[in-house]
């Protein structure tokens, strides 16, 4: 399969906030979401960003209104996602979508002109250690995981978080093996041999 931003396929709108349960009981009231599955992210320090430390989110995702929502709170560090509540309120910061090769589009997007924001990093360490503040794309794709990553824009004010096999395989866990009433699954679950589409 070739992969090309034609082929991304909505996953949520992520939002950035100061109190999860607030604005989840809130949304929940007004969009009628049944339910959220709450867990926690920890992440470390993107080394090619020495204003970033390892830090804590909790997040919830849920579905309402024919759209999977996705609600942020930073509970400790610094990272993209605080800095960004820091200098813009409350409010939308990314559009999620699923991808069918993390690399594929991350690259792709890069030749279109996007730049990489926040990545899950290559869990063997590989490349990682070549990372250093001030580190271009070209340094930054090697390293590179394969579950997720932000991808931002010059313009617009939006940034693009693009997910793969392994973010469905992780939510999958955070749901206790029941994605498909929290999340939008991708179209081509099946035919790239993720999972099952819900009955």
């Amino acid at each position: 399969m070739t992969v090309n931003n034609a082929e991304w396929a909505p996953f949520h709108v992520g939002m950035i906030v100061h109190d999860l349960e607030q604005v989840t009981a809130a949304y929940g009231r007004v969009l009628g979401v049944p339910a959220w599955t709450h867990f926690d992210v920890a992440f470390p320090a993107m080394p090619w960003d020495a204003g970033t430390t390892d830090s804590r989110l909790r997040a919830a995702i849920g579905k309402g209104g024919g759209m999977t929502f996705e609600v942020i709170q930073v509970v400790e560090g610094v990272c993209v996602q605080g800095r960004w509540l820091a200098q813009h309120g409350e409010g939308m910061h990314h559009l999620g979508f699923w991808v069918p090769d993390l690399r594929t589009a991350v690259e792709q997007a890069v030749a279109d002109g996007a730049g990489i924001e926040w990545a899950s990093l290559r869990a063997d360490g590989a490349g990682v250690a070549q990372l250093r503040p001030g580190s271009g794309t070209g340094d930054i794709l090697p390293a590179l995981g394969d579950r997720m990553a932000y991808m931002g824009m010059a313009t617009g004010g939006v940034t693009f978080e693009l997910c793969a096999q392994p973010h469905w395989d992780l939510m999958q866990q955070r749901t206790g093996g029941d994605p498909h009433r929290t999340i939008t699954p991708p179209p081509w679950l099946q035919e790239l041999g993720w999972g099952s589409t819900p009955s």
